[in-house]
């Protein structure tokens, strides 16, 4: 039994890092991420300054690797907004919360109906 969860945190692990590639590979070839993140207005250096600091200015590869061992400051700060994550997560919580809860009573309700 040991080895059976074993080889099924293994695998799940394999699966969420192949995802994660492949996320990275349609974001990268879709759009160019750091015109997301800093806007049409930036100037070509501002630019050139945010894809050294990202990493993506190496491979496919090596920028994929790269944004697994970026430092927590690097992704703390919200670009566009230029507000720090926390902030607009502490700021959305409670309209998410409010889906979580609606949605869950709707699940229930629909259930508790369908099985009678």
């Amino acid at each position: 039994m040991l080895a059976f969860i074993v080889s099924r945190l293994l695998q799940s692990a394999a699966v969420m890092l192949a995802v994660s590639f492949l996320c990275f590979v349609l974001f990268n070839f879709v759009g160019d991420p750091v015109n997301n993140m800093v806007g049409q207005e930036a100037t070509t250096a501002e630019r050139a300054e945010m894809r050294q600091e990202l990493g993506l200015e190496d491979s496919v590869g090596l920028s994929s690797c790269a944004s697994w061992s970026m430092p927590a400051t690097a992704i703390s700060a919200e670009y566009r907004l230029a507000r720090p994550v926390s902030d607009l997560i502490v700021e959305r919580m409670p309209a998410t919360l409010e889906l979580v809860a609606v949605a869950a009573l709707l699940a229930l309700a629909m259930a508790y109906r369908s099985a009678c």
